[in-house]
């Protein structure tokens, strides 16, 4: 090979390449916002995060000394920002919205939201964990991350049921 090939197919790889490594970064950097923004508002409340998830424009995140679970938002282009203290919440579900689409012979179940409702007496509480209308269209690992705060968040209710 001359170089002039050399040349032209380091030109063509890099053209390749670099489209990627820009939105790896972005991403990078869109996931860094999440957390600031999750650990300012915490901090900004007293907060400590012992633990934390992150995806599409939100972040959750757990108080263990204070038992407490802060969760921050921009989903719909407006922030939310929101803690719960598990000392007085009864339990924690989620909560779905779906729609079947299609004819009798072929339905489909489609999930427009779905989010992790707080129930206590002094009334529900709910984190979005998906909306399609906030330009997600399908759910990646948001039911899980759901699925997963739900259970750490019902194992710290009933273990300060017990403790009292």
């Amino acid at each position: 090979m001359d170089l002039g090939n050399i040349l032209l197919w380091s030109i063509i790889t890099l053209l390749c390449v670099v489209p990627f490594i820009i939105l790896s970064n972005i991403a990078k950097k869109k996931k860094q916002q999440d957390l600031k923004a999750l650990l300012d508002f915490a901090s900004n409340h007293h907060f400590t995060i012992t633990q934390y998830d992150l995806w599409f424009k939100s972040a959750i995140g757990l108080d263990e000394a204070k038992q407490a679970i802060v969760f921050v938002s921009n989903l719909h282009g407006t922030s939310v920002a929101q803690w719960v203290m598990l000392a007085d919440i009864q339990k924690c579900q989620i909560n779905e919205t779906s729609r079947m689409v299609g004819d009798q012979d072929q339905s489909s179940k489609v999930v427009d939201k779905f989010e992790l409702v707080f129930s206590s007496n002094k009334g529900n509480t709910s984190f979005e964990f998906f909306n399609v209308k906030s330009g997600n269209l399908t759910p990646t690992i948001e039911y899980q991350l759901a699925e997963k705060w739900s259970k750490i968040a019902n194992e710290r209710i009933a273990s300060l049921v017990q403790s009292e």
